[in-house]
């Protein structure tokens, strides 16, 4: 609901890209945080399943988490700039 409200604001464009990265960083933080708080229960209960797959979300979500900011540095606030500079 928080980028709902910013995406009707901002034209397409480098600037609707970074806000969409900024928003999807967002929700993963929240879920790289849910999965590490019941990765820890799980262990506590030692269930075992619930632990390596955990650890997997965990892991998939710092590797999403990477790849974009690595959209956002290498390519989007790039652009960004470039046309503010332009303008």
């Amino acid at each position: 609901a928080d980028a709902q409200e910013h995406l009707q604001e901002i034209p397409k464009g480098p600037a609707l890209d970074a806000v969409l990265i900024g928003a999807v960083q967002k929700l993963e933080h929240y879920c790289i945080a849910a999965w590490g708080t019941a990765r820890a229960f799980a262990q506590a209960l030692e269930v075992e399943t619930a632990v390596r797959a955990m650890e997997r979300a965990v892991e998939d979500g710092k590797a999403l988490d990477e790849e974009l900011t690595q959209v956002a540095e290498e390519e989007v606030n790039p652009e960004m700039l470039a046309l503010g500079e332009d303008e």
